[in-house]
């Protein structure tokens, strides 16, 4: 009896010495499943953030925008067509084996291959990939493009093992160098994860990561409620006082990046004619829709880059509807008793979003049905040109413009993310400048007047941008919350 009383003292100072781990679990609840949990296979954020907590990138994008060694520890740009990464030395995968040069130009190869059509459209100005000796790697562009090295801080840029995809190990069981290492995926549910104790960065203070799949809003509350979850992402406006007022929960709230626009088929008749859509935007008081449709959350953007965005233009004055001069530039293009349609995804936001804009439109005479469609048959079908008018959205998860408007209204976007089927040779010009440009001031001419372009060519009408909301139970800290809807979730500390 002795001994054991001795040995419940000796704990009992070891945890006022050292800070007892109150939880050796954590687990997140998003909005859905992850399609896959191979970075080079997938492009969205829910995948992205499972991704993100196995597999490390050269570099990293923090909440701020800016990019932070990652894999690699330094680079430098010898020319605008040239970058030379440096890895760190000893780092090493979940199998054990180390990573090399030659793990990253097997990722990157991959990704150009047709394997990585996802990734595409974010690396199709790279040209080849070097080893220039096993912890420095070579990139060269086919031409100077500014922005390519936040494309290396997406998903699809997660480092892989060569020998284990060789193996044909990966990716049924994901092999990276993150700080969490694959246990299982029972699709539609979860991935559960394990601490991988061998990480080169900061260790997880807690064992086990499990990622839920919780689609419904008020589930994923009533589960961070009774401690099911200690985070849940994307709370919704009806959860918001539910979460602050209770004590036993944190409501974290986050500047977001992610844009809601109504785009125009600029290809059919009479929407080809600017001042059908001038009119069509007039009609439309996008402060009030925001305010009604997201209750207190985000905006109405007066520009297509969100404020705090690289290269915003904080001096464009805000949208302002004008019923009366949108039913003169109707007249004036001789249009009257214009019929369109309005398509969209089957989220309760943009159906809200499509009924007020139909009612708004009618007042200056133009009636819309309205489309919903499920959003992967929405995208396709948007590919056809068929639409009218479409409700969709942006993530600017890469701060750049390129990756914003720039793939969304480029003329060579047509056929692709430009639904809009905008067509501008100015637009182009600036973008193309923009692109290659060393010089930010010489930049941000470009995007200046690129927006200005855009507001005045109305390929769309931009009516919201929202903001990062998450749960979590009160004894989480540390949390990584971003405009970028992920998080490295093991930087989580739980207090005692």
């Amino acid at each position: 009896m002795k001994k054991k009383s001795l040995l419940l003292a000796l704990l009992g100072m070891l945890c006022v010495a050292v800070p007892c781990v109150a939880k050796d679990w954590l687990v997140m609840a998003n909005t859905a499943d992850a399609r896959t949990l191979d970075p080079v296979r997938g492009s969205d954020n829910v995948s992205a953030n499972v991704q993100l907590q196995m597999f490390d990138n050269l570099v990293y994008l923090n909440k701020e925008g800016k990019v932070e060694p990652m894999l690699a520890e330094s680079w430098e740009r010898p020319d605008a067509k040239t970058y030379v990464f440096h890895i760190r030395h000893g780092v090493k995968f979940h199998t054990g084996d180390e990573c090399t040069a030659e793990d990253v130009k097997f990722t990157l190869d991959r990704a150009m291959g047709p394997e990585g059509v996802a990734a595409h459209a974010l690396i199709k100005g790279l040209d080849k990939v070097e080893v220039v000796d096993p912890y420095t790697v070579k990139l060269t562009l086919k031409q100077p493009e500014s922005p390519f090295i936040f494309a290396l801080g997406e998903s699809w840029a997660g480092i892989v093992s060569k020998k284990a995809v060789e193996a044909g190990i990966h990716p049924a069981t994901p092999i990276g160098t993150g700080p969490f290492k694959f246990v299982k995926w029972v699709k539609g549910d979860r991935v559960e994860m394990e601490r991988f104790d061998d990480y080169w960065g900061d260790k997880p203070q807690y064992k086990y990561l499990t990622i839920r799949a919780i689609p419904e809003t008020s589930s994923r509350t009533i589960e961070l409620e009774s401690g099911g979850v200690d985070i849940i992402y994307r709370v919704h406006h009806t959860d918001l006082r539910r979460i602050e007022e209770n004590p036993k929960l944190k409501l974290l709230r986050s500047p977001s990046f992610y844009t809601e626009y109504m785009g125009i088929n600029c290809e059919k008749k009479p929407l080809d004619d600017v001042r059908v859509r001038k009119a069509i935007s007039l009609a439309i008081d996008t402060i009030g829709m925001q305010k009604v449709v997201w209750r207190g959350i985000g905006y109405a953007p007066a520009a297509p880059l969100p404020k705090g965005f690289p290269f915003s233009d904080d001096e464009i004055p805000p949208h302002v509807q004008n019923v009366e001069e949108a039913k003169k530039l109707l007249a004036e293009a001789g249009v009257k008793d214009l019929h369109l349609e309005l398509w969209t995804s089957d989220t309760k936001e943009r159906i809200d979003a499509s009924t007020i804009v139909q009612n708004m439109l009618a007042e200056v005479g133009i009636t819309v049905d309205i489309k919903v469609m499920e959003y992967g048959t929405f995208l396709e079908g948007l590919l056809s040109g068929k639409h009218d008018l479409f409700m969709n959205g942006w993530g600017n998860n890469l701060p750049d413009p390129e990756y914003s408007f720039g793939r969304t209204f480029h003329s060579k976007g047509i056929g692709g993310n430009n639904y809009s089927r905008f067509r501008n040779e100015e637009f182009d010009a600036v973008m193309d400048k923009g692109l290659v440009a060393v010089d930010d001031a010489e930049r941000a001419v470009a995007y200046k007047r690129a927006q200005e372009i855009l507001i005045d060519q109305v390929p769309a009408v931009w009516w919201s941008v929202g903001e990062t909301i998450v749960g979590t139970r009160a004894d989480v800290e540390n949390f990584d919350i971003g405009p970028r809807g992920m998080s490295r979730l093991w930087k989580a500390r739980f207090t005692d």
